[in-house]
């Protein structure tokens, strides 16, 4: 597992006055009230009673920082919970969410949900998929079209799906209550950059599942709809979630990843991805998996010729030299080895990324070290030193990326986080 960021540290809240004080005064009432909100005003009230409760647990904090901030307060108090308890609240605020009377209200419910759920909880993240919060989101998302909404409700999706335990189960959950079609649905259009990252992170959560979720998401039209939020995404982060889910999508050896990549550049992935690697602001991080998508695209079955041909037409080929960084297992080696070959056969790479227009372009390094045989992925994710005679080590949770020492792990956590499936 990565370094942890959030302060668990701060006095375990098991048996400490903390908890007797929420039990007694917050969870029990906070639930009561929960059973009840059945209008706007009680829904916004029960939002209240959660800060309410959340003021109480800014004295622990202030030990490790002056100010705690919100998600910090709603991190320790969701600890700050037993099984019980928690299992009273979930059920209450699914209760709720599904009977919320209005946008406002969903947004309010959908608040403390996500509370609950934050620091990818696993046992309240079964607990709420237990009692049918995917079902509710997936019926609010297609119901509400207001961003607000679709932005929080997506969040706690995100949240689920991403919580340790179970995932497994709970992601077969989400593809059978609909919460796939309905991200789909909810993506479709959608300016909102919060609601594009959530609904990237959701779909990557899915998608890396394996096959069944990735056929569906191409029959419910995600190649169309992924092809048209990485040519529109605002913002690095929305991008790189994108392109994170756009990687799975086209992932695989299974019998239908030939004709998800065809999908994919019928789709008009082969521009909208290198246009994206040329868009001002793009981070290093996006790029390698913005590459890592262009990779399997270029991979066997369905119509490969035709998927190569129509990726020479642009500048989707230079996109290999950033998937050295997002790609280590062996097939994915072996199409970045054939995929350099290519290139310098065929000299595509005259029209640069960073719209160079000389005659005589020179193999980028890593596709010429792939294009030799050597290993063009030998190199820190964070500093990019080389290996060698220093010693790589994969990260230890998605083993897809590898650091040269703990401190470059610790620094890139934060950022590699969200891609670490």
């Amino acid at each position: 597992m990565g370094p942890e960021t959030m302060p668990r540290q701060v006095g375990s809240a098991s048996g400490s006055p903390l908890r007797a004080t929420l039990s007694s005064q917050g969870w029990v009432p906070l639930r009561e009230s929960l059973e009840s909100a059945t209008t706007e005003d009680a829904c916004l009230e029960c939002c209240s009673e959660f800060k309410d409760l959340l003021a109480q647990c800014s004295s622990p904090l202030k030990r490790v920082h002056t100010e705690p901030s919100l998600h910090d307060r709603a991190m320790l108090a969701a600890s700050a919970m037993d099984d019980a308890e928690a299992a009273g609240v979930v059920r209450a605020l699914v209760a709720a969410l599904r009977s919320a009377p209005s946008s406002k209200a969903r947004v309010a419910l959908a608040g403390p949900a996500l509370a609950m759920l934050e620091g990818q909880h696993h046992r309240r993240a079964d607990l709420a998929s237990q009692a049918g919060l995917f079902d509710v989101l997936s019926i609010a998302l297609r119901e509400d079209a207001s961003p607000d909404v679709r932005r929080t409700l997506l969040a706690v999706a995100r949240s689920m799906l991403e919580a340790g335990g179970d995932r497994e189960s709970r992601v077969a959950r989400a593809a059978q209550e609909g919460v796939l079609r309905s991200t789909v649905e909810a993506l479709r259009g959608q300016a909102d950059e919060g609601a594009c990252e959530s609904a990237g992170g959701v779909l990557a959560a899915l998608l890396a599942s394996g096959g069944g979720p990735r056929e569906a998401a191409v029959a419910c039209g995600a190649a169309e709809v992924l092809a048209a939020a990485l040519r529109d995404a605002r913002g690095d982060t929305p991008l790189r979630t994108l392109a994170i889910a756009a990687g799975w999508l086209v992932h695989g050896d299974d019998a239908g990843a030939g004709r998800r990549r065809d999908a994919a550049l019928a789709a008009g992935w082969a521009d909208a991805i290198a246009g994206a690697l040329r868009a001002a602001g793009t981070s290093d991080h996006t790029r390698a998996r913005l590459g890592f998508a262009a990779l399997h695209m270029l991979q066997g079955g369905g119509d490969e010729e035709r998927r190569r041909q129509g990726a020479e037409a642009t500048a989707l080929p230079l996109a290999l030299i950033e998937a050295r960084r997002a790609c280590n297992d062996p097939a994915c080696k072996a199409t970045l080895a054939a995929a350099a070959a290519e290139l310098k056969r065929a000299r595509v790479g005259r029209e640069s990324l960073r719209g160079s227009e000389r005659a005589d372009v020179v193999l980028p390094a890593p596709l010429q070290q792939a294009a030799e045989g050597r290993d063009p992925h030998g190199a820190c994710w964070a500093c990019g030193s080389a290996g060698g005679d220093v010693e790589l080590v994969p990260c230890g949770r998605c083993e897809r990326v590898s650091y040269c020492s703990v401190r470059c792990r610790q620094k890139d956590w934060k950022t590699h986080k969200p891609d670490c499936l």
